[in-house]
């Protein structure tokens, strides 16, 4: 009799392996988000561009709309037409929650609902998500959190990849792709001179694709230096030393010494290194 039990649970496992399989590759067409496609097989990064940024002081000050974008995909057989998908924000207890209309185009807005497909012969797609400046966003930081809803087209995928988290301002954030490795302790002074000084936004988009190269890393690292070494020493200049709300960055900013391996052998700080 025992040996009969231990069988039945047997079979009972194995048929939950094929069933599991079977409801991703022949069940109703599921979705869920993900990584950009160059990612999609890299396991560490599988859960990236779950949280971003966004601050309207990286665009024009006359720019009153822009996008951010994530990426979804769909599962289960590809599908020769286009299908719509839904999403719905999801309110945070206790957080300054983005406002639709006010702070981004509302999903089930017809100006952009229409944007929310998976296209024929695809299971990928981006997400834009519309932000809007208001003047809230001078004084605060919000947080637009959403989620897929389900639909006649698509059931839900994998219950972690449902959500994607956005954070709004009018002020300077800590990009999510910031590293202390590279540029050191984050501070909004740094952050505003290394924009200031390149032109450059510095933010998410770029950072990717400066931390893909380590050769680029490597001349940012030292272009911050030159360019740092020159504004503190210009004579015009009032604020000088540069000082943000860490402490005298000279002082703070630690620079990664590498090995021609890439591993780091050891953190220098800037003010005992000659510039």
């Amino acid at each position: 009799m025992k040996k009969i039990i231990i069988l039945a649970a047997m079979i009972g496992i194995f048929w939950g392996c094929d069933r599991d399989e079977y409801m991703v590759y022949e069940d109703d067409a599921r979705l869920q988000f993900g990584p950009t496609p160059d990612k999609i097989y890299t396991q560490q990064s599988e859960w990236e561009d779950t949280v971003k940024t966004f601050s309207f002081l990286s665009v024009d000050a006359d720019k009153m709309l822009d996008t951010v974008y994530f990426d979804i995909y769909s599962i289960g057989v590809v599908s020769t037409v286009e299908r719509r998908y839904e999403l719905e924000q999801v309110v945070i207890d206790s957080a300054d929650n983005a406002e639709p209309g006010v702070h981004y185009k509302a999903f089930d807005d017809p100006e952009v609902s229409g944007m929310y497909v998976i296209p024929a012969h695809s299971a990928h797609a981006v997400v834009p998500v519309v932000v809007m400046r208001d003047t809230s966003l001078d004084s605060r930081e919000y947080v637009l959190k959403f989620r897929i809803k389900e639909n006649e087209n698509f059931k839900l995928g994998d219950r972690g990849k449902q959500w994607r988290k956005l954070y709004l301002s009018d002020v300077l954030l800590r990009p999510t792709r910031w590293s202390d490795g590279y540029f050191g302790t984050y501070s909004k002074v740094k952050h505003r001179f290394m924009m200031e000084q390149t032109g450059l936004k510095w933010d998410d988009e770029y950072l990717e694709i400066v931390l893909s190269d380590v050769s680029m890393g490597y001349y940012w690292q030292g272009k911050f230096r030159e360019l740092l070494y020159a504004y503190n020493h210009d004579p015009e200049n009032k604020d000088v030393p540069l000082k943000d709300e860490i402490g005298w960055w000279l002082k703070k900013v630690r620079i990664p010494v590498y090995a021609s391996d890439g591993k780091t052998l050891r953190l220098i700080p800037v003010s005992r290194r000659r510039i």
